[in-house]
This record gives structure tokens, C-alpha cells and sequence, in this order.
């Protein structure tokens, strides 16, 4: 097989502030803690089994051995759960919404470079345990970015009228998907073995959320990768100051503008935009953006047919009371304003983090030293050094994910009788 070699900066493909960072460019030291590199790993490694705490490992724990009690997990899974307890474990990460029959195959490559980039950590810093971990972006609320694959040169859509956070839509539509899907499979072995798998993940878990950790535990089991689903009202708990912070100073809206700032002076076009606050709100088939009217001073989100709700937004802080989820009297349901929205038994439960606090989100909970991912994620992740850093957080090591073209035979041919292939070799 013959190799050639293309500078990131050759291929096209990436934008110039990718490339800078990649290239580490100095210009960009600001932006971020760490360089590309792995010597600028270990040093992430250290720092970060120092400052993450105890009470956040137990809690990770707990919520993982609660998400995985439904499934068989591979011993490797069960071995890495419980090595987080452990001051010298660490993660990493990398993110992606759950996607109907996992989507574009970036989410594979992603997932593969996890698992490969821990392995490489457990040889080069064998005093550390690193745990690969898929991030799954289940709060997104981006139905029709998800709704849908690509199978052999069919796409397969799902159809459902929805508002909400993805991950918590019932499976149960999803029957007229798995007719269309049963004559493209075919009958060959390794057929019947994928439509069973798919069966088994979609068809009997009440949620798209469960049916994805199934079947990414399935693929990714044997290798230790270990899912994690966001949306858990025990993670937000431990992530409420911050969650107070945002609503009551609205900070992250100040750094993210900061930064912002700076990229546009050097000539980037920010990929990110921070809003006054950067959170929504979970109803009952919607997750609303939070807004805060001045006039009146409380916040309120809007409902898609145009009704305002008032929400009585008063977080318990962990410190105080690191095991409760639920609301202090003083947030009860106001009656006197049957307009109110209370946060109810869920308690922050009801919030969640859109994307310019979801890296702070993860940064808080997980002892993470890496994120890997696309051209367009590390971009925004470069917007987020402060904002995670003032939230206490630490910033990890951002490493772009590998990008694979797949060209079936036909297509080659093609491109060799045009000379087209000259072009990239």
C-alpha cells in the first residue's frame, strides 16, 4: 500500500483556526492550556488527577453503575466504571448526539480514536488509568440533524413530531423505519446478526438515549468504552453552582464575548455565540431556551405555541446539600401565579446546558484530560478557556479526530480514467 503525506493546512479541508492550533501557532496561546501534543498530555494528566475530587468521582460512579444496570456490560466496562473511583483515573472524551443507527460514520471514527488515544496514554504514562469515554449528547433537541441514515444509497428517515430533547423520545415510532430497513440489509450472515443487533437496541428500550448506549456498548463494549448519558439530574447537581452562577451573572455570556473578540481581531469568524443565558429548560416534550425579563425580574421561557412560563429558578447548592435534587420550600409553586413553572421533583434536572456550557458541563463532572473532535467542535471549544476555567473547571487537551474518505471501486475508476486521482496523490 502506497502512503502519502498531506500537511493539515494542504488538504483544504480545515479552518485556518484549526490548522493554527494543530500547527501551534502562538498566536493562539491564549485560547487554550495545552498543545497538541502528547508530552502536553502528561502534564494534563497530573494536574488534573490532583484537583478532581473524591465526592465528583463517587457521584460519576453511582450514575454510571445506575445507567449500566440494565445492560451486560463487558467486564473491561465494569472494571473502568469502577476504576474511576481512583485518584489516578482519568478520561477521554469525545461527543456526539445520539443519531438514528449512529449516523454519519464520524461517529465511529470518533469513538475509535478514543479508545486507540487511551490506549496510547496507557503505555506512554502507565501510572495513570485512562478510560475512553463516549460523551452522548442526548439534551440536543435538533430532531432533524438525528432523524435520519444514509444506507446503501437510501436514506432512512424517522418521522415524529417532536420538540424535546432527543434522547428521551420513545422508540416505538420507529417500527416503519425497521420495514424499509429489513429488505436493504439483505440475508448474509453478517445481515442477520446487524438487523438483530438494531432490533434489540431500538425496538425493545423505551428511548432513544437507552437504545444508543446499547448499541454502542455492543460495538465498544470489548474495548472498555464507556457511555455516558448527560441528561441526569445527580451530574447537574454537581454541576449547580455554576448552573446558579450562569443565571444569576450570566458569565459565561462575558467570557465567550471576550474570546470571541479576540478571535475576530485575528481574523477568525467565531463558530459559537454566546446568549445572555446559556441554558434551557426541560417541559414535557420541549426544552426551552431561559430568558430573564428586566421588568419584572424573573425568568421565563417561551413554549412553541407562544404561552410565556415564569420559572422559580432558586438551585440548591451541592455544597449544602450534596444529595438533594429537589427544591428548597421557598420555590414551591406560587398559585397565586398558575402561570409558574416550579422546577418540581426533578430539580436541575429541568435544566440543561446548551453549547457553550456543555464543555464546562463535562469538564466539571468527568476527570477528563482530552477531547477529540471535529474541525468545527475544537473551534468552539477554543471560544470556552475561560468560561470553564472560571467555573473551576479544568480545560483539557483538544485533539482533532482522524477524517476518513471511503471511494467504493467504481468511484476510482472512474477518477483513475480522469486522472482526477493525480490531484491528492
Amino acid at each position: 500500500m502506497q502512503t502519502h503525506y498531506l500537511s493539515y493546512a494542504q488538504t483544504g479541508y480545515f479552518s485556518p483556526l484549526v490548522v493554527n492550533y494543530v500547527a501551534q501557532n502562538p498566536d493562539l496561546n491564549p485560547l487554550y492550556r495545552y498543545p497538541h501534543s502528547l508530552a502536553a498530555l502528561g502534564n494534563a494528566a497530573q494536574h488534573i488527577a490532583a484537583n478532581f475530587t473524591p465526592q465528583k468521582r463517587q457521584v460519576l460512579v453511582d450514575v454510571l453503575q445506575q445507567q449500566y444496570a440494565h445492560l451486560s456490560a463487558n467486564q473491561l466496562v465494569q472494571k473502568n466504571i469502577a476504576a474511576l473511583l481512583q485518584p489516578n483515573c482519568l478520561t477521554v472524551t469525545t461527543a456526539h448526539q445520539p443519531n438514528l443507527f449512529t449516523g454519519h460514520l464520524y461517529f465511529i471514527y470518533k469513538i475509535v480514536d478514543a479508545i486507540q488515544l487511551s490506549k496510547t496514554l496507557q503505555t506512554a504514562y502507565p501510572q495513570y488509568h485512562f478510560v475512553p469515554i463516549y460523551w452522548m449528547g442526548s439534551e440536543d433537541h435538533d430532531f432533524e440533524e438525528i432523524n435520519h441514515a444514509h444506507i446503501f444509497g437510501q436514506t432512512l428517515q424517522w418521522q415524529q413530531p417532536t420538540r424535546g430533547a432527543v434522547g428521551r423520545l420513545s422508540t416505538h415510532t420507529l417500527q416503519p423505519i425497521f420495514d424499509q430497513l429489513k429488505p436493504l440489509l439483505g440475508n448474509s450472515p453478517h445481515a442477520t446478526e446487524l438487523w438483530e443487533v438494531l432490533q434489540t437496541a431500538y425496538l425493545q428500550h423505551q428511548t432513544l438515549a437507552d437504545a444508543t448506549q446499547y448499541l454502542v456498548n455492543f460495538l465498544f463494549g470489548e474495548y472498555g468504552l464507556v457511555v455516558l448519558n448527560q441528561d441526569n439530574a445527580a451530574l447537574k447537581q454537581v454541576f449547580s453552582p455554576a448552573l446558579q452562577t450562569e443565571l444569576s451573572e450570566q458569565k459565561s455570556y462575558q467570557l465567550v464575548t471576550q474570546t470571541n473578540q479576540i478571535l475576530a481581531q485575528q481574523g477568525y469568524t467565531p463558530q459559537a455565540f454566546a446568549r445572555p443565558i446559556n441554558l434551557f429548560y426541560h417541559t414535557q416534550g420541549n426544552r426551552s431556551r431561559i430568558m430573564y425579563d428586566d421588568a419584572t425580574q424573573q425568568y421565563y421561557i417561551q413554549l412553541p405555541e407562544g404561552d410565556i412560563k415564569y420559572l422559580d429558578l432558586k438551585i440548591p447548592n451541592i455544597n449544602n446539600k450534596s444529595n438533594d435534587t429537589h427544591l428548597n420550600d421557598t420555590t414551591k409553586p406560587n398559585h397565586d401565579k398558575p402561570n409558574h413553572l416550579p422546577f418540581g421533583e426533578a430539580g436541575v434536572g429541568h435544566l440543561s446546558p446548551n453549547v457553550i456550557l456543555r464543555p464546562t458541563y463535562q469538564q466539571t463532572i468527568l476527570p477528563n484530560i482530552a477531547y477529540i473532535g471535529g474541525g468545527g467542535e475544537l473551534a468552539y471549544w477554543l471560544q470556552q478557556k475561560t468560561t470553564i476555567e472560571a467555573y473551576g473547571a479544568n480545560y483539557p487537551v483538544l485533539m482533532l479526530r482522524n477524517s476518513v474518505l471511503w471511494i467504493d471501486k467504481a468511484t476510482w475508476q472512474k477518477c483513475e480514467k480522469l486522472g482526477l486521482y493525480r490531484r491528492f496523490v
